[in-house]
């Protein structure tokens, strides 16, 4: 199935094998074959040039993924103080948007710490994995969402829509926000 946002399409290939949950993005033979989006703007302006991020999506007969990589200059001055059912949306990390085949829209929380929000759609905030891991230059995020949470199972051609928005509060290079 694909993933629409404007006029942009991402195909989102089923996995050979799932992707191992331990927000380590490179190295994973899962993601290693699966498209990269990148190229994300500043909400309302132009490319982000100091803090770009990449997005990957597969699924298996159970879920689909998400894997996150996200550059971050400022990762020693991150500040990561939500919970998991917190309000994800404080913290750096991602808020990601579904909407499968004639469903409703599902609007998910991970932060950098991989805490989890569900802040629409889903009855269970917490029905779904999410893994972090940081090095010197950003972090990765890896999330599982089970489809029985989405109330959905992918099916070869099926069309999703999606939406991505990262949350960056860690200014100390002056970076994108």
């Amino acid at each position: 199935f694909g993933c629409l946002a404007a006029e942009r399409t991402y195909p989102c290939f089923r996995a050979q094998t799932s992707p191992v949950l331990d927000g380590e993005i490179a190295g994973d033979a899962a993601w290693r074959s699966m498209p990269v989006a990148t190229g994300f703007s500043v909400l309302g302006g132009d490319y982000t040039v100091a803090k770009q991020t990449a997005v990957q999506a597969c699924w298996d007969q159970d879920a689909l993924y998400i894997g996150v990589t996200c550059e971050e200059p400022d990762i020693a001055h991150m500040k990561l103080q939500v919970r998991d059912g917190g309000p994800g949306w404080l913290d750096d990390g991602i808020e990601l948007f579904l909407q499968p085949p004639g469903g409703k829209v599902y609007q998910f929380i991970t932060t950098a710490g991989a805490a989890r929000t569900a802040w629409e759609g889903a009855a269970d905030g917490f029905g779904y994995e999410a893994a972090a891991s940081k090095n010197a230059d950003g972090y990765c995020l890896e999330m599982r969402f089970p489809f029985a949470l989405l109330e959905t199972r992918a099916q070869e051609g099926d069309l999703w829509r999606g939406n991505f928005c990262r949350n960056i509060f860690t200014r100390n290079s002056g970076g994108d926000q």
